[in-house]
């Protein structure tokens, strides 16, 4: 499970240059809070959150675009995923996770409660 605040929902599409196949490109950007880092060169640090890019399955992106339009009021969803790996081993929204039921919802329903 990955929580994250979801700033946008968007997709990129065109034709490529060198052989004009179509392309679509689904992506979420996605706010973390800031880390501190340094360098031999460089010393970066600050407070808050920075803003990073995610890339959405295509078969989910529908589905998350849905949601965040119905629900996004200025401010960033809290929303939780699951996430896969693409094939350079980044990380890849591909659905909402699914809420885990525990023993006690169960228990409740099966006793009439």
């Amino acid at each position: 499970m990955s929580k994250y605040l979801v700033a946008a929902v968007h997709q990129s599409s065109g034709n490529a240059k060198a052989t004009g196949n179509p392309y679509a490109i689904p992506r979420a950007n996605v706010l973390t809070p800031f880390q501190n880092r340094q360098s031999a060169n460089q010393v970066v640090s600050g407070i808050g959150f920075s803003c990073i890019e995610l890339t959405v399955s295509e078969h989910f992106y529908p589905e998350l675009s849905k949601h965040f339009a119905a629900n996004f009021k200025g401010f960033p969803l809290e929303l939780d995923f699951e996430t896969g790996l693409d094939r350079e081993g980044r990380n890849v929204l591909i659905g909402f996770e699914k809420p885990v039921s525990k023993a006690s919802d169960y228990t409740a329903t099966k006793m009439g409660s």
